[in-house]
């Protein structure tokens, strides 16, 4: 694409998006909208959808609607606005794991939330932080996220693991810090009648997230075999091949779910697909990732003896061997782990 149609395309697109924001404006006023909920996806990636679909289930419960505002739109439509949104609409922002350095594109979006809505009250539903720390330019990075996470004195930022509560209480103790689990485990599960089960689902990243290596790949295969014979192999992701946005959502993550609740057995090392096997029953032996929000979050959901956690091969044969894939198990989460959370939310 030439230079020249890079920069017509962008100028489409930074009108298409001021004029959809300016409409949307036009609407929170008229309709005085209380809630806008910013970083939704609008992606291929199924967890997320999830995330969104179980914070929706959250808000209902207390009698709330949330606006949402296309998350692209934070790209390229202009900072006017913010001033069209008045202070008193709280502004909620998806949770997932991208506050930090991991995912730049992302936390650079929610700089700008944070900055153009600092006279908002703003909740974060439950993230993981990920920030480097190797080099002087981590550190720099680091310094500008944490000015602005401070600058706004209603700010709350939920996180939903152990690690993510210490780093935020260390690092940036002037930013008021809470807990909860993942939202999506307290997702209700669709699909309530047990479903026939069959087979095994691998599920595995392969983004730089990933921790287990295609020779780990090969010898979970081969114990399967050894173990259970000609069973059949899914191999599958919580990201898919095709684009899912706010129409489609529901369908598809219930898709999965259902594709989830019909194996014997689920092997990944997908946080959501740790989480989705444990809300359809489905017994589940879950590896680590890149920066252990796997491990972290399945401490909110281990008491549940189908879902098993491993950091190595060793670990995964004990697992193994220790599940009853013919045993009915049902999924419990404890609901007032979320009482801080629907808390924060209400006006």
């Amino acid at each position: 694409m030439s230079s020249l149609i890079k920069k017509i395309y962008l100028l489409i697109k930074i009108i298409v998006f001021d004029i959809y924001l300016f409409f949307c404006g036009l609407y929170i006023r008229l309709f005085k909208v209380e809630y806008l909920l910013f970083m939704a996806p609008f992606h291929e990636n199924l967890g997320d959808h999830a995330i969104t679909l179980s914070q929706e289930q959250l808000l209902a419960e207390k009698g709330i609607k949330a606006f949402e505002i296309h998350t692209k739109a934070l790209d390229y439509g202009g900072s006017f606005f913010a001033k069209m949104v008045p202070s008193s609409t709280v502004i909620l922002l998806n949770g997932g794991g991208f506050l930090g350095s991991l995912w730049k594109h992302e936390e650079r979006r929610v700089r700008k939330i944070f900055t153009e809505f600092s006279s908002n009250k703003i909740v974060v539903f439950p993230q993981t932080v990920t920030f480097a720390d190797s080099s002087d330019e981590d550190r720099a990075y680091f310094e500008e996220s944490r000015k602005i996470y401070s600058m706004n004195k209603n700010l709350t930022i939920f996180v939903r693991e152990k690690n993510s509560l210490a780093y935020m209480k260390e690092k940036m103790p002037e930013v008021h810090v809470e807990i909860a689990p993942d939202i999506v485990t307290r997702l209700k599960n669709p699909n309530s009648k047990d479903l026939k089960r069959s087979g095994f689902i691998l599920c595995f990243r392969k983004d730089k997230e990933k921790k287990v290596t295609d020779d780990m790949k090969a010898e979970v295969v081969e114990l399967l075999k050894v173990k259970y014979g000609s069973d059949e192999m899914t191999y599958t992701d919580t990201v898919i091949d095709h684009f899912v946005n706010k129409a489609s959502r529901e369908r598809e993550v219930n898709a999965k779910l259902q594709q989830f609740g019909s194996a014997k057995l689920v092997i990944t090392d997908r946080l959501h697909g740790m989480i989705m096997a444990a809300i359809t029953n489905t017994p589940c032996i879950a590896f680590g990732n890149s920066n252990g929000k796997v491990k972290n979050v399945f401490y909110w959901i281990k008491d549940n003896e189908f879902v098993k956690y491993v950091d190595s091969m060793e670990q995964f044969k004990e697992a193994l061997d220790s599940l009853d894939l013919n045993r009915k198990y049902k999924y419990h989460i404890d609901e007032t782990l979320f009482y801080e959370l629907a808390k924060a939310v209400q006006k």
